[in-house]
């Protein structure tokens, strides 16, 4: 099922949006909702409120935001695929099996957009060359309304933070003083959020600790010895940080709390929160000021052959 402008389509082909003046449907097989950019920037409560109600539709369904008119999507159709809504269903679920995007199904953004202190986001995705699709990031929300994409590369951080135990992403680290670099792997991430206040405001410290494999390095003449091993960590250590801060500020400036700290200090500061927030809408604005420390603890377990 695609949304394209103002008109629903299932797999391509069936129209069957009531909203549209389109005869209804049975919803029990639906298994993909594509929504274009366009009409998510708009707002999609209308469309979320239709399949709210509707006891037929899955929880475990995907919808995806595309770039675009939505029904290029439906009709993608590699050489090696020739059903569009079974390539589509596969490209989401390998992308959660290979730790490359969280398990973000319908059910899970419907229960964020509807949290006071977090909101929802999902997939984005994008026409590739010879009717191929990637995922191309998230799309983040305000609300019912979609306001941001970040980076494929992003989507790596927010699981990092979120301490996703999947792993899956890889970076390269090239030490100070040295050509020769060297590619890491995550195998698990594990974080925890410490909520405090100072200063008579809310303050949040996130400890992330990641878990991997180097995978290979660009010379045989380095000697994977304790002190290089090491030097590896911290770099990757400084990569990861610097780029959870960036992906943080980044949603801060959009208002779109995807990590879900205003749930934490609801939770762990009701006081606080009863007396100063209270509502969602007051919360995108405290979310503007929240002090967020990042701390990344990076461990390489496995190296392959080394010299000793």
């Amino acid at each position: 099922m695609g949304c394209g402008s103002d008109r629903v389509y299932r797999c391509g082909c069936v129209q069957c949006a009531p909203a549209a003046g389109i005869p209804s449907s049975f919803f029990g097989h639906l298994r993909i909702i594509v929504v274009s950019e366009k009409v998510a920037k708009k707002g999609i409560e209308n469309l979320n409120d239709y399949f709210r109600r509707n006891p037929e539709v899955r929880r475990t369904n995907w919808m995806v935001i595309c770039k675009g008119e939505a029904t290029a999507i439906m009709h993608a159709s590699p050489q090696l695929e020739r059903v569009p809504t079974l390539y589509l269903m596969t490209t989401m679920d390998q992308a959660v099996k290979m730790g490359r995007f969280p398990n973000d199904f319908l059910g899970v953004f419907w229960n964020a957009s509807s949290a006071k202190g977090k909101e929802g986001y999902l997939p984005y995705m994008e026409m590739m060359e010879n009717d191929n699709v990637q995922i191309s990031g998230l799309a983040m929300f305000r609300g019912d309304r979609m306001v941001m994409t970040t980076t494929p590369r992003e989507i790596i951080h927010y699981m990092g933070i979120m301490g996703m135990r999947e792993g899956g992403g890889e970076a390269y680290a090239k030490l100070e003083g040295r050509k020769e670099y060297f590619m890491f792997q995550s195998r698990t991430r594990q974080s925890m959020f410490k909520v405090s206040l100072q200063n008579g405001k809310p303050y949040i410290k996130v400890t992330t600790i990641i878990e991997g494999n180097l995978l290979s390095k660009s010379s045989e003449s380095i000697s994977l010895k304790s002190d290089v091993i090491r030097a590896v960590e911290v770099q990757l250590e400084k990569q990861a940080a610097e780029g959870y801060r960036n992906l943080i500020a980044k949603t801060q400036s959009a208002n779109s709390d995807i990590f879900g700290f205003g749930e934490y200090i609801r939770a762990k500061q009701p006081s606080y929160w009863n007396a100063n927030i209270q509502t969602s809408e007051k919360w995108r604005e405290h979310y503007k000021e929240l002090k967020i420390d990042v701390k990344v603890d990076v461990h390489i377990r496995r190296v392959g052959m080394k010299a000793t």
